[in-house]
């Protein structure tokens, strides 16, 4: 077996010794290619998603970002190369057996010097308050319940940092987006990122048999033949193909007779090499450089989720609460009921109360 590579190579060829020689190509490890091919523990997030994150949470080398949870690890290894070498991601998962294997996947890539795996869960536990307390640029909430997790984010991240929540369904935007506000956060935005995928190619054509000319063939020998009544019994089929092609034969044969005629009044001489075909090269009009074209594949992937984001520009900034009767709980609205069916029962009894005291 025979390896050979370039120094720093993305891709190794390996070649193999024996009657049938081949070769391997092994791609080096990047995070466009572990998203596609890791093993699913949970649901991930895919690059179209990702990208966006990282470029709304402006993450570059040196940064120190948060994550909550780890799951697959899909989306740790795009930040680990986001802010690689001197950077930090501190990632939170509550399932101790997938905490195990994502150290353990961490490791194997090479990325556990910038990636720190903890067992913890983000709404009770928290983010490590005291030892990260104002020093992490962005969070990244993958939660069923974000906002049950942002008195911590609001803790850890420094002035100007900046803070995102996936979510999959709206109802859990609207709850986000009213604890931001509440909690200070400005800028308030979400975003959905859909991506749309083409076919592009060049329209390659086939060259149509044009130009093909006997040499010495005049014009008038090249005429479309008379139109003439089909003979009885001929069938009326690839009428355009053979009025294309007479003029051609009419031109071959008339050649080969003059040839044939040469050689008879010759006396029996050899006959002279038949009149060789050139192709007469298209016109400027017809030698166009061919287009792409691009299509839309028939399948593509829909919606994942929404990605909210927000900014911290003020930490001691405080928002006014909100309220709408879409988040008010089920006891309240028992309680406003019960009021209501009791006050009613007063003013009926008063009545009735009323009734029976006016004399007959």
């Amino acid at each position: 077996m025979c390896v050979r590579a370039r120094a720093r190579s993305l891709r190794v060829q390996v070649y193999s010794k024996g009657s049938k020689p081949g070769f391997l190509t092994i791609l080096a490890m990047t995070p466009e290619l572990w998203t596609s091919s890791l093993t699913h523990r949970t649901q991930i997030l895919y690059h179209v998603d990702i990208s966006t994150v990282i470029m709304h949470l402006a993450l570059r080398p040196g940064s120190r970002v948060v994550e909550s949870g780890t799951g697959s690890g899909s989306l740790t290894t795009s930040l680990a190369r986001a802010v690689a070498p001197h950077g930090a991601v501190f990632t939170f998962e509550f399932n101790a057996d997938r905490v195990t294997k994502a150290r353990k996947e961490f490791e194997l890539l090479g990325i556990d010097k910038v990636v720190t795996v903890t067992h913890a869960d983000a709404c009770v536990d928290g983010f490590k308050d005291d030892e990260l307390a104002d020093s992490i640029d962005g969070v990244f909430l993958d939660l069923p319940q974000p906002w049950g997790a942002l008195h911590h984010a609001h803790r850890v991240l420094r002035r100007n940092g900046i803070i995102c929540c996936f979510s999959p369904c709206i109802e859990q935007v609207q709850r986000s987006c009213l604890k931001l506000a509440e909690m200070g956060f400005e800028d308030i935005r979400t975003v959905e990122a859909l991506g749309r995928y083409y076919d592009v190619g060049m329209d390659a054509l086939p060259s149509p048999p044009l130009g093909m000319l006997v040499e010495g063939v005049t014009a008038e020998a090249l005429a479309p033949p008379a139109k003439s009544a089909p003979a009885p019994g001929a069938k009326r089929g690839r009428r355009a193909f053979d009025h294309a092609a007479t003029p051609l034969a009419a031109a071959t044969a008339s050649t080969t007779n003059a040839s044939s005629d040469s050689s008879s009044s010759s006396g029996g001489a050899s006959a002279p090499a038949p009149a060789s075909l050139e192709c007469v090269p298209f016109p400027a009009w017809v030698q166009q450089p061919v287009a792409k074209n691009a299509k839309l594949f028939n399948l593509a992937r829909g919606h994942t989720g929404y990605l909210t984001f927000a900014s911290l520009y003020d930490k001691h900034r405080k928002g006014k609460p909100v309220t709408t009767p879409e988040f008010e709980e089920a006891g309240d609205e028992g309680e406003v009921e019960a009021e209501a069916e009791a006050e009613a029962d007063a003013a009926t009894a008063a009545a009735g109360a009323a009734s029976a005291s006016t004399p007959a």
